[in-house]
């Protein structure tokens, strides 16, 4: 004999709630076809963004546009100071958002974000398998170090 209440894989919340009430027990059960599920829904990163000039220019391109004055015209004492911030670079190669994740103040973080927006349009983005562009998320530490004078 079919049970009629069973449609699609599950019984109606109703009828559990009515069973419940009743006495009577009846279990439910749902499943998934797995050909309904995407075949890899996370794609493996062929390359990840670049600087387009390469690892050591980007690190000149940072000392050289990085004004190091600006901890010192806003009054921090002599130390190390690491700034850390991450960025989106987008599909054609250009910075998207920055985000202050470490900010030690006296303007260093925001000066670091100042010369990351300065990078945008000079990089490669990542690529995926297949070769489409992805969006992709960079981080950047950089240390300020102030001396006394």
């Amino acid at each position: 004999m079919k049970n009629t209440n069973w449609k699609y894989g599950y019984l109606p919340v109703a009828a559990i709630l009515v069973a419940i009430a009743i006495g009577k027990p009846r279990y439910a059960s749902a499943s998934c076809s797995v050909d309904t599920l995407p075949r890899n829904p996370f794609p493996k990163i062929e390359r990840a963004a670049v600087f387009a000039l390469g690892k050591e220019a980007w690190k000149k391109f940072l000392v050289a546009n990085v004004n190091g004055d600006v901890p010192v015209k806003k009054g921090a004492p002599a130390g190390e100071y690491e700034a850390y911030v991450r960025f989106v670079i987008d599909t054609a190669g250009h910075i998207d958002t920055v985000m202050v994740m470490k900010d030690p103040g006296y303007g260093m973080a925001e000066e670091l974000k100042r010369v990351v927006l300065l990078s945008s349009g000079r990089w490669m983005p990542a690529i995926l398998e297949g070769g489409k562009k992805s969006r992709s998320m960079q981080a950047q530490p950089f240390t300020f170090q102030v001396s006394q004078k």
